[in-house]
């Protein structure tokens, strides 16, 4: 595929690796010389230097035979002109991204008058994982398939962890429930791991578990927090707004830290049964009036990773159970990770995994699949019918040849999901879930296997 980008940013970056290693042609456009050079020494891409909303740059960009432009300038008008015209210069398909509420409400008639294929909204997206995050408040990130039954989430390896220095095979039996370990990162290396594998510090790893299960899984990890009560939101900007307005439905009390008066006015007028503090988020005294206890969750959200980081530092001092931090840069997520009680949400990351589907959705592969943002890496995910044609039907899961980097990682059996050993059958209808590492060209169940 032929693939333009309009504004090299984080987001565009994930991007980038992505396609590169999927040996896609890539095209960057950015108006600063800096950026077109650093990206270009990193990565093989092509790039023109100029305006994405400029038709002089689409057509040196070649945009007539692009398969996808992407825009993803700071600049919601610039993305909306800049699809528009790439569409109208021949491009088959545009993904704009827009952040501002009063162009995001106005979404179907933008698509409409300006023959834009696809809006993403940052903020609805985040919105929707933080909320996620709050009422699971376990681990690192939680995610969900199959209408929530089955649960995927992610937790680094500390010092003081059962999961320490142990082979994956003596793990379960410890443990007494049902869960998988579908991958391991480790030095930024995603690894498929084996039961003779052996889990280090600083391993950020995958468990697939059911939602029954959940609970009894880490309660045993001795990772559930003491049920939230309260929630503190770290920033009252449009992404906290958002988060707001999902919170109320739920029986949390809710307060808001922001240095903007006339923010502080608005929301305090708009929700009058929240509590609005108008003070700095970097002045530890600010967060005396929040009444942070062990039952509070911290969300920040202030649109500077700096802050958000001294913003979770200061709340773990108060005694918040929970900290959850927006993050835009690497570096700030990493730092964001090492702290045991911060949960790092990254904004590239979330975008990139949500351009991603719209991508694969629309080109001619199976469509059956989902992407999913496992740390810094992108996994995707397949689900197969078993028909009664498949060459292992009513044979044992582990007598199957699977492609390498390939892993069943649960089954639905009528109402029921089954996370399976090497000894559990593939009978008719069962419906698998397999995680794939590097594996593009899946299709069809028969795919999967050598």
């Amino acid at each position: 595929m032929r693939i333009i980008i309009i504004g090299i940013s984080t987001s565009a970056e994930y991007l980038i690796n992505y396609f590169e290693k999927k040996h896609h042609d890539i095209v960057v456009i950015d108006k600063k010389i800096e950026k077109i050079e650093a990206i270009t020494n990193q990565y093989s891409v092509s790039a023109v230097c100029g305006s994405g909303a400029s038709r002089e740059v689409l057509q040196r960009a070649k945009v007539e035979y692009a398969d996808y432009v992407i825009t993803l300038t700071s600049v919601d008008e610039i993305n909306i002109l800049a699809a528009s015209m790439a569409k109208n210069m021949g491009c088959k398909y545009v993904i704009a991204s827009l952040e501002r509420r009063d162009l995001v409400n106005d979404i179907e008639f933008i698509k409409k008058e300006f023959k834009i294929d696809n809006i993403i909204n940052q903020n609805y997206l985040l919105s929707n994982t933080i909320v996620s995050q709050i009422c699971y408040n376990v681990a690192k990130k939680v995610s969900f398939f199959w209408d929530e039954k089955l649960i995927l989430s992610e937790i680094t390896i500390s010092s003081n962890s059962v999961f320490l220095n142990k082979r994956l095979m003596d793990i379960k039996p410890f443990l007494e429930v049902e869960f998988l370990i579908i991958g391991v990162v480790r030095n930024n290396e995603l690894l498929v791991p084996k039961g003779d594998f052996i889990l280090k510090e600083k391993d950020t790893i995958g468990i697939l578990t059911t939602n029954d299960k959940m609970s009894i899984l880490f309660s045993k990890l001795d990772l559930i927090h003491n049920p939230l009560k309260s929630i503190v939101l770290v920033g009252g900007g449009s992404l906290g707004e958002s988060i707001l307005i999902k919170l109320l439905k739920t029986n949390l009390k809710i307060s808001i830290l922001d240095s903007n008066l006339n923010k502080c006015k608005y929301l305090l007028q708009k929700y009058p049964n929240i509590n609005v503090i108008c003070a700095n988020a970097s002045d530890i005294n600010s967060y005396k009036d929040l009444a942070i206890t062990d039952k509070t969750a911290v969300v920040s959200t202030t649109g500077k990773d700096d802050i958000n980081l001294l913003s979770s530092i200061i709340a773990k001092n108060y005694g918040a159970s929970e900290m959850i931090s927006i993050v835009e840069t690497r570096s700030y997520e990493e730092v964001l990770k090492g702290n045991a009680l911060t949960i790092a949400i990254s904004t590239p990351q979330v975008i990139a995994q949500s351009i991603l589907e719209i991508i694969y959705y629309n080109s001619n592969h199976f469509n059956g699949s989902h992407y999913y943002a496992f740390d810094n890496l992108i996994l995707k995910t397949f689900e197969f019918v078993v028909l009664d044609d498949f060459k292992y039907i009513n044979k044992n899961i582990k007598d199957i040849k699977f492609k390498s980097g390939l892993l069943v990682g649960a089954i639905k059996r009528n109402d029921k999901i089954i996370i399976p050993s090497g000894n559990d059958l593939l009978l008719k209808d069962d419906i698998l879930f397999v995680l794939s590492q590097n594996n593009e060209n899946i299709e069809k169940i028969d795919d999967i296997c050598i």
